[in-house]
Order: structure tokens, then C-alpha cells, then sequence
């Protein structure tokens, strides 16, 4: 699930790799309802679904989180989503080791999928905030090796 127009070079560069791939991804501009009707065919029909969790865009919905001691937001919808279709969250972390190697490491995130509206969003802070330490975790192996150049701690991002 991507903005393709926000990750157009990506997409080029995807198009002449594996067109195929192209025609699999799911385009979130589309509207709301439809985006979540394709992903729940999708994992009725056993795929996965990718979701980047690691910025907010726009006005997105999202959640105050804490991050290296400092408070910062990061997007909620992914993980209500994966709360209201029930379906499990595994997030990957990439560390590159040099050379043209890297160190994959995927990781089931906890996400308890409670039916009360009031206690899903305190399980999904929660989520997040576990996130949150996984983040520090890995950064705390590599620290030069984070290739994100979003500011995690822009102060826009905790009005939302």
C-alpha cells in the first residue's frame, strides 16, 4: 500500500524492474472504504500487505509516541486497521553491513485486538510505543545506519 504520485521515482524505477509487481500495489489515494475492501481481499486470498508506519502524512490520524526520550507522532491508521481486520503485524527492520550486504530482520509486533473502541486505541498506543523501542533497538546496533531523513520530532506532527 503506497502513494504512487508521493513515490513516483520509486514507481519508474519499480515499472522497469517488475511490472508485475506495479500491477499489486494498492494506491492510497484512492478512497478509504475501497482501499479497505481490496486489502481484505487480499488477506483472504493469503497475501500480505507492506505498510509504511514510520510517518505521518498530511492529516493523517496518528498517536504521540516517545522516540530516543523525545515525544514525536506517528501514524495510527495501519495499526487500526490491522486491529479491525484482526490480522497480525510484523514489522522489518533493514540493516545494511557494507558492501552490497544486508542484515533483514522481521518481527511480530504485539497488537491486541480489542472490540471497545476506547480500549483499541489504548492498544494501539501501546503498539506503537513498542515500535518505538524496536526502532531504538536496532538504531542502538547500527546508529549510522538509519537512512531516513524525516524529522521524527517536528512539532507539527503533535498537533494532529
Amino acid at each position: 500500500l503506497m502513494d504512487k504520485d508521493h513515490n513516483s521515482m520509486a514507481i519508474q524505477v519499480l515499472e522497469k524492474l517488475d511490472p508485475d509487481l506495479i500491477a499489486n500495489i494498492i494506491d492510497a489515494k484512492q478512497y478509504m472504504p475501497d482501499i479497505m475492501l481490496t486489502i481484505n481481499d487480499c488477506i483472504n486470498a493469503g497475501e500480505m500487505i507492506g505498510i509504511m508506519v514510520d510517518r505521518v502524512r498530511g492529516t493523517e490520524q496518528s498517536m504521540e509516541c516517545t522516540l530516543f526520550n523525545e515525544k514525536t507522532a506517528l501514524p495510527a491508521g495501519p495499526w487500526l486497521l490491522a486491529a479491525m481486520l484482526d490480522v497480525p503485524v510484523v514489522a522489518c527492520f533493514g540493516l545494511y553491513c557494507g558492501g552490497n550486504k544486508y542484515q533483514i530482520h522481521f518481527e511480530s509486533m504485539p497488537l491486541n485486538t480489542v472490540t471497545h473502541r476506547r480500549e483499541r486505541n489504548r492498544a494501539i498506543s501501546q503498539a506503537i510505543q513498542n515500535y518505538c523501542r524496536r526502532i531504538e533497538y536496532y538504531l542502538s546496533l547500527q546508529p549510522y545506519n538509519w537512512f531516513n531523513f524525516y524529522d521524527f520530532w517536528n512539532d507539527d506532527t503533535l498537533s494532529r
